[in-house]
């Protein structure tokens, strides 16, 4: 968790820009999402509701500069890990 603590001080200057995050729990990706307010979204992931919540002890993100293609490099970056992880039933937004 003091990872997850560590990457929210480096998230601040991502606070108002589109983004694509990955929840990683043991070096496996387990999530990809995307979002416009970083810390709010990862914030959700470690303090909202049960729904909402994962479990998970790192995350990676980056900044989405076109952002009309947001959610279809979204689905790019699920295949990839797909494919590089073999997962099954990865979520994403």
């Amino acid at each position: 968790m003091d990872k997850i603590f560590f990457r929210l001080e480096k998230m601040k200057g991502f606070k108002k820009s589109k983004c694509i995050y990955i929840l990683i729990k043991n070096e496996i990706p387990i999530y990809v999402g995307k979002t416009d307010n970083l810390i709010m979204r990862i914030s959700a992931h470690l303090y909202g509701n049960r729904e909402k919540r994962k479990d998970f002890d790192d995350v990676s993100f980056f900044k989405v500069k076109d952002v009309e293609n947001i959610n279809e490099l979204e689905k790019q970056v699920i295949n990839n890990l797909k494919e590089k992880f073999i997962l099954e039933n990865i979520q994403y937004n």
